[in-house]
């Protein structure tokens, strides 16, 4: 298992790799629900490309995606955030967010205390 922590992903394959990972991960949970619980592929890779969120990427040892956050006090990206709301309530606070946390099965059930 490797843990790489990034500002960006400029690299158009990794944000592939990443979006088919992130995509593999939600697809049962987006068919069992009315609303979608994953980002547009579009927000998804600005997040990437922003250096105002951290990235983290967790591969198994062959290399493959097993898991990816992005943890950030940007709130722009996230089309679902009311920054308005923030504002008036929290004007004083920083606030983080984790628009994405992913992880795969098979690396859950391989290391179940990592979760």
């Amino acid at each position: 298992m490797k843990i790489l922590k990034l500002d960006k992903i400029p690299d158009t394959a990794m944000r592939s790799r990443l979006w088919l990972f992130y995509q593999n991960q939600f697809a049962e949970l987006n068919a069992r629900t009315p609303l979608s619980q994953t980002l547009s592929r579009s927000h998804f890779n600005a997040w990437l490309k922003s250096t105002r969120a951290k990235k983290f990427i967790v591969t198994d040892g062959e290399g493959v995606v097993a898991g990816l956050a992005i943890i950030s006090s940007e709130l722009r990206h996230d089309p679902l955030i009311s920054i308005p709301y923030f504002k008036k309530h929290f004007h004083d606070k920083k606030i983080f967010h984790f628009p994405v946390i992913a992880l795969s099965r098979k690396f859950a059930s391989k290391y179940p205390r990592a979760h």
